[in-house]
């Protein structure tokens, strides 16, 4: 009988664990910009990607010409969230944001968010290589 009950508590220490480890990379982010949740897909991560390549490594490279090099582990997610809601570097306030649709922000931020710094977690399932 002993021997039931701790199997049964186990399982279901084992069962909370799970579910608590499955529940911890984010699926979604409050964006403030549009007051919505948005929900995560792997869809727009990859044109989140897309528009990363092409629109901002475009300026913000190595050469240090066109902005400061960036990538996406340069900030942590909810200092890329800020950048978007705020707007506040130099690109956002001389227009070069202007040739990016609000759906590709979106996308940009979500990518950006969900691939920033200290966002990896060699333990989740998600995340592994």
């Amino acid at each position: 009988m002993k021997t039931c009950v701790w199997k049964l508590i186990g399982a279901l220490t084992a069962l909370v664990l799970t579910f608590s480890v499955a529940s911890a990379t984010p699926g979604k982010r409050y964006d403030a910009t549009t007051e919505t949740c948005r929900t995560f897909t792997q869809e727009n991560d990859l044109e989140g990607y897309k528009v990363f390549r092409k629109v901002c490594k475009g300026c913000h490279n190595r050469s240090g010409q066109g902005g400061k090099f960036l990538y996406n582990e340069s900030k942590v997610a909810n200092a890329w969230n800020r950048v978007f809601a705020e707007k506040y570097p130099k690109c956002a306030k001389d227009g070069s944001w202007g040739k990016l649709s609000l759906e590709d922000q979106l996308k940009l931020n979500d990518y950006l968010f969900r691939t920033g710094s200290g966002t990896y977690d060699s333990k989740d399932a998600q995340d592994c290589g």
